[in-house]
């Protein structure tokens, strides 16, 4: 597949065959073969039939001829369901044969060891040069619910009364598919494919989201994904789903390196950073979950919502004690709890008891249990809050009887608003809720949930998810003119502020000595105290070198430091090449952050922030953002460290000029961007003061 044109070409004879072998078929009631076939013919699709056996020549009444070979030219789509040992001869026969498509199910493979990833290599190899769309292997097959077309071990059925399919999930993994289509499933929420990819040997996630996402059916994609393996073509079906307004959702495993680990040995992914993964994803568009319920609950949210809420809900409860432990809940999960509008304040206050204090939360009380139509009245008069973006409430089930009476009375109460507005139902209390509930509650344009929890996490994401996708389109960046650079390698450091400096980065003033007499000079014209700086590309860590000398009050102070500093030099690295010297003036004591730009070679730019020094490293407190962000997306970043308490200034400390780190991080932005032959800028520390930023050390790498 050598083209993207090719690789959609593929997915359509792969999901839509007109014509399917079987190959490796056995009559044993047990095996794969059997189980497949059972399922095609259970749904009677529509495609001619062709089995493969080497020693039957009818199974289950159907012919079988002995070898590929024997096939008809041109099959759409062939089930590989031979042993690992058999796959590249099985690869090889269907490519003599024109097949268009096939399915490696063996495991064994890349996943394993390096004679694995040899064989899938060698199979790679086959398949691309004869144009084969190979999903797989160590994968599970796929279904297409949408024509009734199961090619996966497990028993299906037709179902009279199956819900309309509103979500594709495509995934790396075998088994997540089927719990995430169980579990929508169960609120009434159709799926249109369930697809796994396994190792992705040809066939990758983003194959499958063009066709996904340009179908008007699937309201909702579902992702499992341990690697994107082609970072650019993943991000463009992203942005083409967010201008057609169909949410992509992803799990992205790879967080710790246990997590890491594993997903070498499940589908062979190479998990590279998972931050600038996530971050570069997230700012495409794709909402991002860390769990598989998490998945299931925002996903169910997307299918159920007419519109996606960008601001925080109103929320209604009848229990005082929740009503202070949502609050915290929604405080943990980023879901901010507007005030209502005067407007809804004045609507609420003249449909509850004069004793209930109208506010977000708002606690109806026990009051509800003699005026059982006050939940409805609650949801009316918060129903076209402006201030607010969804309706939450969350009742005390009590027993079955008395929880399904709440329920049926509360849906009803969603009519007026359902087609503008979300709504959630959150039941308190872990319940066995009847399945005929929840689909009362899908017919009725309300995600039902047994778990406060569960619906609060899920709407945050969606929530974030909202305000992004309502952001404004940013204005399109004027780059600056690519820095002249010499390379390849690590640029020294008075070469590099020389050029980020006409950039715009701030930086002490200083002056290039290549001896001690023209040190003396600069010094004196600079003004002591200074800093004294040896200079070489291979010095780009100073400290460890013993090559810097801090606050030198005088020549003298000066010239000890000079004949210091080589003598370290000399002893650290024998041989290296100094340039000189930097003098520059000493700077005054701030808070140090790190500030850098790096480039992935396949996933693009991105700039990093932590606190300086050695913290950023013991503590792992950094964020990553992407390149292209304007200011105020720096500065929201920068206020999501854990040292933000720092930067907002603590204990009588004024606050520090946030705004001028994020200024200096968008110039390294743009540089980056302007300079292709930069893999990454380093400012480390940035020196923040209450007004005004300094960078004292710099760092190019070409």
């Amino acid at each position: 597949m050598n083209t993207t044109t090719d690789a959609r070409a593929g997915v359509e004879r792969l999901l839509h065959p007109r014509s399917i072998a079987i190959v490796g078929v056995s009559p044993q009631p047990t095996s794969p073969a059997v189980a497949i076939l059972a399922n095609i013919e259970r749904f009677q699709y529509q495609a001619e039939l062709h089995l493969v056996s080497r020693n039957r020549t009818e199974v289950i009444g159907r012919p079988c001829v002995p070898t590929i070979d024997d096939l008809p030219p041109g099959i759409d789509l062939a089930l590989l369901l031979v042993p690992r040992v058999g796959i590249l001869d099985a690869v090889q026969a269907c490519a003599r044969r024109r097949v268009g498509a096939i399915i490696v199910y063996a495991s064994g493979f890349a996943e394993m060891d390096a004679a694995g990833r040899a064989l899938q290599d060698e199979i790679v190899a086959v398949a691309r040069d004869a144009g084969i769309a190979l999903l797989g292997p160590n994968c599970l097959g796929y279904v297409n619910h949408l024509d009734g077309l199961p090619l996966s071990f497990s028993p299906f059925y037709p179902e009279a009364d199956a819900p309309a399919p509103k979500v594709a999930f495509v995934s790396q993994s075998g088994g997540t598919p089927t719990i995430v289509r169980y579990a929508l499933a169960a609120k009434s929420i159709g799926v249109s494919y369930q697809i796994s990819t396994g190792n992705e040997a040809v066939l990758g996630v983003e194959d499958f989201l063009d066709p996904m996402v340009d179908d008007d059916r699937n309201v909702v994609i579902a992702v499992f994904c341990e690697q994107v393996r082609k970072p650019q073509r993943f991000l463009a079906a992203a942005a083409r789903a967010r201008e057609r307004g169909t949410p992509i959702v992803m799990v992205q495993p790879g967080r710790s390196a246990a997590a890491r680990a594993s997903a070498l040995s499940h589908t062979g992914a190479l998990v590279g950073d998972h931050a600038l993964v996530r971050t570069i994803i997230e700012h495409a568009g794709v909402l991002i979950v860390d769990t598989i319920e998490e998945l299931i609950d925002v996903v169910e949210l997307l299918a159920t919502f007419p519109v996606i809420p960008a601001r925080g809900p109103a929320l209604i409860t009848d229990s005082g004690a929740f009503k202070g432990i949502e609050l915290d809940f929604c405080e943990a999960v980023d879901l901010a709890v507007p005030a209502f509008s005067e407007t809804t304040a004045a609507a609420v206050k003249a449909v509850v008891p004069e004793f209930v204090v109208v506010e977000n939360p708002l606690d109806v009380t026990a009051q509800a249990l003699i005026d059982t139509q006050l939940y409805a009245k609650a949801i009316a008069a918060v129903a076209h809050d402006d201030a607010t973006g969804a309706t939450v409430i969350s009742p005390i089930y009590g027993t079955a009887e008395r929880g399904m009476q709440k329920i049926q009375s509360i849906l009803p109460a969603f009519e007026a608003s359902r087609a503008t507005r979300p709504a959630v139902l959150a039941l308190l209390g872990y319940v066995d809720v009847p399945a005929s509930a929840y689909a009362d509650a899908a017919a009725a344009g309300v995600a039902l949930f047994a778990s406060p929890e569960r619906a609060l996490r899920a709407l945050a994401a969606v929530t974030r998810y909202g305000a992004f996708c309502a952001r404004p389109k940013a204005a399109t960046r004027v780059l600056p003119a690519p820095l002249a650079l010499n390379g390849p390698g690590t640029i020294p450091e008075y070469q590099a502020k020389q050029l980020l400096a006409q950039a715009g980065i701030p930086f002490p003033r200083g002056i290039f000595a290549t001896d001690l007499a023209s040190a003396q000079n600069a010094a004196a014209e600079i003004g002591f105290p200074v800093v004294l700086k040896l200079q070489a590309a291979a010095l780009a860590h100073k400290t460890e070198a013993g090559a810097l000398a801090l606050n030198l009050g005088d020549a003298g102070a000066l010239a000890a430091a000079w004949e210091r500093l080589h003598a370290n030099v000399r002893a650290f690295a024998p041989g290296i090449a100094i340039d000189g010297a930097l003098v520059e003036a000493m700077g005054r004591p701030g808070t140090e952050l790190i500030a850098g730009a790096r480039r992935d070679p396949e996933w693009g730019t991105t700039l990093v922030a932590g606190l300086g020094g050695i913290w950023a490293e013991a503590l792992h407190d950094t964020v990553v953002i992407p390149a292209a962000s304007g200011e105020d997306e720096i500065v929201a970043a920068l206020r999501r460290l854990r040292a933000a308490p720092i930067l907002a200034g603590v204990r009588g400390a004024p606050a520090l000029d946030v705004h001028g780190a994020a200024q200096v991080l968008a110039i390294l932005g743009a540089i980056i961007d302007a300079t292709p032959g930069i893999s990454e800028i380093e400012l480390n520390p940035l020196v923040l003061y209450p007004e005004g930023v300094l960078a004292l050390d710099a760092l190019i790498v070409i």
